[in-house]
């Protein structure tokens, strides 16, 4: 599991540091204390030395951008663009995250806006067969990532009549976070793919979680089918009714508790990040919603990052989950500088008792 993350110079964090990292991890602060970008920046560093990282919607926030040929069609210049990645917009520094593994060891990203490489050196990691890289003016994103041996990967990102052209390794030299690390907005809603992905799950006969966790929203939820009867794959319930209905007439809570055990599943033995975890649901089941997510991560060996604004999700949290697997890590905001505390079971209850904010 992850015990630490550190990250410099990327949008409002300076010098940041988060440590005792567990199984579960609630992520609090008031707004603009950075929970959304701390969870994007831990996705963006998964992706190594991936050029897709640098512009997958999940860290750029520009959802109109579907893969790497959109993004001039967003913004006309691709350092200008990557530019809102730097804090307080200085383009000149280095950004740097480090992801750390209690069994794995150390990863480090770091990305700067640099010119391009004129070498092509055989032995030159940029060196790119297939383009001159006299086609590619103008500044570029440099992605530098190490694993622990100390092998290093790197990657060189800038603009072509295609969008996006990258100029490093092949694919099978590239560097990335050796376990798989999901993101999951508060707005993402489901899909084909979740359907897809429920028939594997049903398949490999582990789709129980999914079950189980959807009664504690709707306790006559008989079961949970995936079926492309109307030409796109779907999901449909069961809840005594003469038909199936989708899932998504039954209200976000179930769509979003759904979204998050099926994500779980597609990471399984890696990590899960879910930006405003108690999305659509009522206060009245968090604590069942809680327990529910607590047993399919150990049984799914997946780490879990949740950001709330709720007190009551806290609460629940706190309730449902066995203490040693949660904590709590309130951010916040000082003198310009993203600071974070982190609360152990016994701490977040006795703070409960005294009514200390914890949000």
């Amino acid at each position: 599991m992850l015990t630490e993350v550190s990250i410099q110079n990327f949008r409002a964090f300076d010098n940041f540091e988060m440590s005792n990292l567990s199984r579960i991890n609630l992520i609090a602060g008031r707004n603009n204390a950075g929970k959304s970008s701390l969870l994007e920046a831990m996705f963006l560093a998964s992706f190594g030395n991936r050029p897709d990282g640098a512009v997958n919607t999940h860290v750029t926030r520009y959802r109109e951008v579907e893969k790497l040929s959109e993004v001039t069609n967003v913004l006309s210049g691709l350092p200008a663009y990557w530019r809102l990645f730097f804090r307080g917009l200085c383009d000149d520094q280095e950004i740097r995250i480090s992801l750390t593994d209690d069994e794995l060891g150390l990863y480090r990203l770091t990305a700067t806006l640099t010119n391009p490489p004129t070498s092509l050196d055989p032995d030159d990691p940029a060196r790119d067969t297939r383009q001159s890289t006299t086609a590619l003016a103008g500044r570029m994103l440099l992605l530098h990532f190490e694993v622990p041996d100390g092998t290093v990967g790197r990657v060189w990102l800038g603009p072509s009549e295609q969008g996006v052209r990258a100029i490093g390794p092949d694919e099978d030299q590239r560097l990335q976070f050796p376990h798989a690390v999901g993101i999951l907005p508060p707005t993402a809603g489901m899909g084909p793919e979740q359907a897809v992905t429920l028939g594997r799950m049903r398949i490999a006969r582990e789709s129980n979680h999914l079950l189980s966790t959807l009664k504690v929203i709707e306790p006559e939820l008989r079961s949970v089918e995936d079926s492309s009867a109307t030409g796109i794959p779907a999901i449909w319930g069961d809840v005594g009714l003469s038909e199936l209905i989708p899932l998504s007439l039954m209200g976000e809570g179930m769509t979003h508790a759904a979204r998050i055990i099926i994500d779980m599943w597609e990471v399984r033995g890696g990590v899960i990040l879910i930006d405003e975890v108690e999305s659509g649901l009522h206060h009245s089941v968090l604590e069942d919603f809680w327990r529910a997510i607590e047993r399919a991560a150990v049984d799914l060996d997946v780490q879990v990052l949740a950001t709330t604004h709720s007190l009551e999700c806290i609460q629940a949290a706190a309730s449902g989950v066995g203490s040693e697997h949660l904590r709590l890590h309130r951010l916040d905001q000082v003198d310009g500088k993203v600071t974070s505390v982190s609360y152990e079971p016994d701490v977040l209850e006795a703070s409960f008792k005294m009514g200390l904010e914890v949000r």
